[in-house]
């Protein structure tokens, strides 16, 4: 959301604007979401305001530039910067797991998708996983998606706690707190699509986390005999279900890219298809309703 007010404010007073190129990807190991839009003064003057942003694990650092022309000189100026920037207030690692994924849809990168999980001070694992996409509703018309979830869960792979967030345009669409109860089980509280929630979770069996989840993929897909196996693993996905957990089946296709096992994902009546090597996720394309989003990994730095 910050990136389309950083480009819509400027330009609340043009008579006229449309959207020229959505972008998103990675500078090393920073992800980047751009915008460029076309402006028409009341003058019949006309220009382009180009916009960058790039979260860092405290801050967001956001680069615009109102000129035509230039784009690939302004991509490679903020490409030099983010991977030089030392932000001294900076947490930092060390990650037993860190990566990023771009969203694509069409011939479009729309977003991306960063996954870190890191030992806490109590010896578990807190996970973070952020994501941001422009989607263009029309030649003028984007809607921004913003996504922040934080956990914690053990060594063994069980949920312990969860503080999940979604936006649209900058607008709460859910604020959701989940947490272990005495006795078992968890509660969850906050809201949901404007209503309140304060309920006990509804759990088949064990709730897994989702550094959990990532090396249960890796080992499924990488077995000592060398055929990949299937995958059964309840999950807590809020924007799904706020009061019921999920399952997802994973299942090997038999086929493999570039040596590396092809699977079918099933979770909450949606069918995906993807690939998963030594480290993770390497890809994966989805159908939600009348959109095809294609996810590619683009940065991995992972601990065996």
């Amino acid at each position: 959301a910050t990136l389309s007010q950083l480009i819509d404010e400027p330009l609340s007073a043009m008579p006229r604007t449309e959207i020229y190129k959505i972008d998103a990807g990675t500078f090393g190991a920073v992800p980047y979401l751009s915008q460029e839009r076309l402006y028409l003064t009341e003058q019949k003057a006309a220009g382009v305001l180009k916009g960058i942003v790039m979260p860092f694990e405290s801050s967001l650092i956001a680069c615009l530039h109102d000129e035509a022309g230039y784009s690939a000189t302004f991509r490679r100026m903020v490409d030099s910067l983010a991977q030089s920037l030392v932000l001294r207030d900076e947490p930092g690692g060390p990650f037993v797991h860190e990566e990023v994924l771009v969203w694509r849809l069409r011939d479009m990168n729309i977003g991306f998708t960063i996954n870190r999980a890191a030992l806490d001070s109590d010896g578990d694992i807190e996970s973070t996983v952020e994501t941001a996409v422009l989607l263009p509703r029309s030649a003028n018309e984007v809607m921004a998606h913003d996504e922040f979830d934080m956990t914690y869960e053990t060594t063994q792979g069980d949920l312990i706690s969860g503080r999940y967030a979604e936006a649209e345009n900058g607008e709460i669409k859910l604020s959701i707190r989940l947490d272990q109860v005495e006795g078992g089980g968890y509660q969850v509280e906050g809201n949901f699509q404007g209503k309140e929630i304060d309920a006990p979770l509804q759990a088949k069996s064990r709730v897994y986390g989702p550094y959990y989840q990532h090396r249960a993929m890796v080992q499924a897909a990488n077995s000592a005999d060398g055929q990949p196996r299937t995958l059964s693993i309840d999950a807590y996905v809020p924007s799904a279900n706020p009061l019921q957990t999920i399952t997802f089946d994973v299942s090997p296709t038999g086929a493999r890219v570039d040596g590396s096992p092809e699977y079918e994902l099933v979770f909450a009546g949606v069918k995906a298809t993807g690939v998963v090597d030594d480290k993770g996720q390497k890809s994966l394309a989805v159908n939600i309703g009348p959109l095809s989003l294609q996810l590619s990994r683009t940065y991995v730095n992972s601990q065996p």
